[in-house]
């Protein structure tokens, strides 16, 4: 068919849908299909808005699916950012606690270390207190005795 052939058969396919009335299903459902026509046989070309409809379905419901997706993955982003900052206030806490009881552990290291010193101390004088009670109940022999051991 020849492209006139294919102008003057169209031209008689929208006389018929204008025949049918503007506010028709008809005219509805081609509504600037006969204007595609047209473009396709002045430029030897294949468009089809039925074709093109299919295609941006398609796009759109791949679009949908990695929006959904995407949806899906922030969700669990941002769950997983959550727990993150649940387990980074809890360790927080308990490097807090951690703290805490090294400082009390070093207190009672002080407090300890002041105590042996007393009781170190203490433990001095009471030798040195045997030792005299020792010496005072020796002879002046036991006492050049214990010298000469020295």
């Amino acid at each position: 068919m020849t492209k006139a052939n294919e102008m003057n058969l169209l031209s008689q396919i929208e006389a018929l849908i204008q025949s049918a009335g503007a506010d028709s299903y008809i005219a509805m459902t081609f509504a600037g299909v006969c204007d595609v026509c047209k473009r396709n046989i002045e430029a030897d070309f294949g468009d089809s808005p039925v074709n093109d409809l299919e295609l941006e379905r398609e796009r759109f419901h791949a679009e949908s699916r990695m929006h959904d997706e995407t949806k899906h993955q922030l969700a669990d982003s941002q769950k997983m950012c959550k727990e993150a900052l649940d387990e980074n206030d809890r360790l927080r806490k308990l490097a807090a606690e951690w703290e805490q009881n090294a400082h009390d552990a070093g207190e009672m290291y002080c407090g300890l270390e002041e105590e042996i010193k007393t009781q170190d101390a203490e433990i001095r004088r009471l030798k040195a207190e045997i030792v005299k009670l020792r010496m005072e109940r020796m002879t002046e022999e036991q006492v050049a005795e214990l010298y000469e051991k020295m």
